[in-house]
């Protein structure tokens, strides 16, 4: 069996402002991606950018994949100002980000977020769902939070659909802090436990083997490699260092090796 590739998506967010900008940085990441067997790059632009940055990639085929940053929950009709997962999917998108901390901020709740996961999978396209609690407290409640947030925004997945799912752990507290301090790999395994315990409990072992998991929060060349390879997950969701094409680039190339099992130490008996 071949060995699973390493995501690695980069939400560039609102950045750059000028489409000369976004093709100058799609074509430095390229050069420093397109070799590489063991990651699986996914750029998710501005909307404005996805056509152009998408037939640069090569389309469906290209190595790196194009993704969007948000979907409206309509298919389509009177609804200004929105985008439909068809209409990205034909501009050469394949996956989409939903219920990122920073549509939360603004007033997303679970109900919307799961309403549009839907209409990314009904699409036939790959949805990058995100979890995560906004603070840490010493009672661990804020596992309870992202149990409730999962139950929620799968509320309406079916089992075929999983095979479509990415489930990115994004904990709030630790997305864009001044420090770019993210939790530690220990930490994102137990999450990672947790999300793979919560969906065998409710869909069986099966659905949960297949499920992607990444971790977003602070990523950054230098800590890249430590989180994914001892924090057990598929991948990473990076935010300002992905609209550095050096840095997404280093850290592309810092994971481009086959992922092993965490390394758990064992305390000794007294």
């Amino acid at each position: 069996m071949k060995p699973k590739k390493i995501l690695v998506i980069a939400n560039w967010k609102m950045t750059p402002n000028t489409l000369v900008e976004a093709k100058a940085k799609m074509a430095v990441i390229k050069r420093g991606v397109d070799k590489l067997k063991m990651t699986e790059t996914i750029i998710c632009p501005p909307f404005p950018f996805i056509a152009t940055l998408s037939q640069m990639a090569g389309g469906p085929k290209g190595k790196i994949k194009i993704g969007a940053q948000d979907i409206s929950k309509f298919e389509s009709g009177a609804h200004t100002g929105e985008i439909s997962a068809v209409m990205l999917k034909s501009a050469g998108v394949s996956h989409i980000i939903v219920g990122h901390s920073e549509r939360r901020a603004i007033g997303e709740d679970t109900s919307l977020i799961a309403q549009k996961l839907q209409k990314v999978l009904a699409a036939g396209m790959i949805g990058i769902v995100c979890v995560g609690e906004a603070e840490r407290d010493n009672d661990a409640e804020y596992l309870t939070v992202i149990k409730n947030q999962l139950k929620e925004v799968l509320i309406y997945t079916s089992r075929q659909q999983f095979a479509n799912l990415v489930i990115a752990y994004e904990p709030l507290w630790a997305v864009n802090n001044s420090q770019n301090i993210a939790i530690t790999a220990h930490e994102i395994h137990q999450i990672v436990i947790l999300i793979r315990k919560y969906l065998k409990d409710n869909w069986g072992e099966s659905i949960a083997s297949i499920v992607k998991i990444v971790y977003g929060g602070s990523v950054t060349p230098d800590n890249a490699q430590d989180l994914v390879h001892n924090g057990d997950v598929d991948g990473l969701l990076v935010g300002r260092a992905g609209w550095q094409p050096e840095g997404l680039k280093s850290i592309c190339q810092s994971l481009n090796i086959e992922k092993k099992k965490p390394k758990i130490k064992l305390k000794k008996k007294k």
